[in-house]
């Protein structure tokens, strides 16, 4: 990121610092951006923020109260100060660490860092160089920054109010539709592999052996077939115990083994709708892997799933998180989406644009925000177990621990768990887990929401 942020850019920053202060034209008209501390000369009265025109250095990367500076300007161990002439001088480059966290430009940059699913590599983020994935950045800076400008608007008589999208924080509970059906023909090849150890395995061999022929007998109805990935009824009495309500992204047919074997104008699918509905949760589309840079196939997707629901879909989250930065949401806006949840790492939980709460995203091409919303993913049930191979009780304090960050910034706080994730075989006590965790989260009392919902408020908000 050489040069000097654009105007576009600033306002990017500037339109985000908006859902944390009220930025109104007595505050607005005392900005002033300058690339040089002698420029601050002559100026008075001012909320000053120094500019860089440098690339991001690691090596110069500067810590203030803890916290990295990814563009420090001067020597200074304060993010501002207030000088002779009643000026409040952010004295590093606040606005321009913001947006290379916030709209994900690392990942623009770097396109071609990419883990074996073809995702941009967590072990390549500027989140894994800080050791800083588990801390909301971009909320601490905007903290500082309102601060500045709160001291500011003290001294000059200005009135000042903070902002916030919850009064608390707020909860999103969502659901990947990826698999209906346990006892396929894919389960019991899947087992096969295992037992040939043509694929790795927690299990042992004589497990995975008596497993994979125990879904052999059920899938050719010698034992008795149950189905415990239709779990929906389950699911959704968990929920009602903790006065929670969850959107549901489904998933379309597409490519073989890699998309869903279910479609959504099945009987048993479209009386699922109306039951979701019923109980007052959201359905969502969930997008096939080719969706993320086909608009064509994103658009065939969500025509059926509109159709077999008969509702208006306005989410998604892309399948295995799988996600071209920033085309993917250009795509999923052209066909009338108007918010995604794709964003964050598969590998470690906590928050891949360092930031705790909604945002939009950035056109770099066309150097303008994009008008659609992001609600960045904190903790998914494959991340704890499979990735972290964390233990329930340690997978518990991480989701505890990013929960407490969000908290500190009434932000948004995300939860991924698949109807497929309740494999006490492979993860003994997930179930009672997965039961904790929500036990745990309703005991904080945040505002549970749907996307739909949240897409609302935020629209009023910023329209008001």
């Amino acid at each position: 990121m050489i040069g000097l942020l654009s105007q576009p850019k600033r306002d990017y920053v500037l339109f985000h610092l908006g859902h944390h202060v009220q930025i109104n034209a007595a505050i607005r008209e005392k900005f002033s951006f300058v690339s040089h501390t002698d420029e601050i000369k002559g100026l008075s009265d001012r909320i000053v923020f120094l500019s860089s025109d440098q690339g991001l250095v690691p090596d110069q990367i500067k810590y203030i109260d803890n916290l990295p500076v990814l563009f420090p300007v001067s020597s200074r161990n304060d993010f501002f100060y207030q000088d002779e002439a009643n000026n409040i001088v952010f004295g590093h480059d606040i606005l321009k660490s913001i947006f290379y966290l916030l709209s994900g430009y690392q990942e623009y940059a770097n396109a071609s860092s990419r883990d074996a699913l073809n995702r941009f590599a967590f072990e390549d983020s500027i989140q894994k160089k800080l050791s800083c994935i588990q801390k909301p950045l971009v909320n601490y800076y905007f903290e500082k920054m309102v601060e500045g400008i709160q001291l500011f608007c003290s001294n000059q008589n200005i009135t000042f109010s903070r902002k916030k999208v919850f009064e608390n924080f707020g909860f999103m509970l969502s659901h990947d539709i990826d698999f209906v059906d346990t006892y396929t023909a894919n389960y019991f090849i899947f087992k096969i592999k295992e037992v040939l150890q043509i694929r790795k395995s927690r299990l042992s061999f004589s497990t995975n052996l008596i497993l994979g022929l125990k879904g052999m007998l059920k899938y050719f109805n010698v034992l008795k077939k149950d189905n415990p990935y239709w779990n929906f009824d389950f699911l959704r009495s968990l929920e009602r115990s903790n006065n929670f309500r969850s959107t549901f992204f489904f998933l379309d047919k597409g490519v073989l083994h890699s998309d869903a074997y279910y479609s959504f104008d099945e009987k048993r699918m479209t009386e699922l709708f109306l039951y979701l509905q019923s109980e007052g949760c959201e359905i969502g589309l969930h997008g096939t892997v080719q969706s993320i840079d086909n608009a064509a196939k994103l658009k065939s997707s969500f025509d059926k799933l509109t159709e077999a629901s008969k509702v208006s879909v306005v989410g998604i989250r892309q399948h295995r998180l799988l996600w071209n930065h920033p085309g993917t949401a250009i795509i999923q806006k052209s066909i009338g989406l108007q918010y995604d949840t794709t964003l964050g790492f598969a590998a470690h939980e906590g928050f891949r644009n360092s930031y705790c709460g909604p945002f939009k995203l950035y056109d770099f091409t066309n150097d303008k925000m994009l008008d659609y919303w992001e609600f960045p993913l904190n903790v998914m049930d494959v991340t704890l177990f499979a990735y972290q191979n964390y233990s329930p009780a340690v997978a518990l304090e991480k989701c505890i621990q990013i929960m407490g960050e969000v908290r500190k910034f009434n932000g948004l706080f995300t939860l991924l768990w698949h109807n497929s994730f309740f494999d006490e075989d492979t993860y003994p006590g997930v179930t009672d887990f997965y039961k904790n965790v929500l036990a745990a989260i309703a005991k904080q009392q945040p505002e549970n929401i749907l996307g739909s919902e949240l897409v609302l408020r935020l629209n009023e908000l910023n329209n008001a």
